[in-house]
């Protein structure tokens, strides 16, 4: 943890295992699934700072790059940084 101002900034990492409904029809993860869970762990770490999920909205993601495909039986860690 690192302390800015009188917030504490934590990491949030959260994992999921990929189903395949996660699946497009290549065999590999769906983007739109990706950034449902990218939306998901932000939140977390919005409401883990703020307090206040009443005043959180998702406005845009700007944008998602892939390194690499992830398929079926492997794990997908989504991770957010508040700072």
């Amino acid at each position: 943890m690192i302390t800015q101002g009188k917030k504490e900034i934590r990491e949030i990492l959260i994992s999921r295992i990929i189903k395949s409904e996660d699946l497009n029809h290549h065999g590999t993860l769906f983007a739109g699934r990706m950034a449902e869970w990218l939306v998901e762990a932000c939140l977390i770490s919005a409401i883990d700072l703020l307090r206040r999920p009443e005043d959180i909205v998702c406005a845009r993601i700007h944008g998602m790059n892939f390194l690499k495909s992830s398929t079926i039986g492997h794990g997908h860690g989504n991770f957010c940084d508040r700072r």
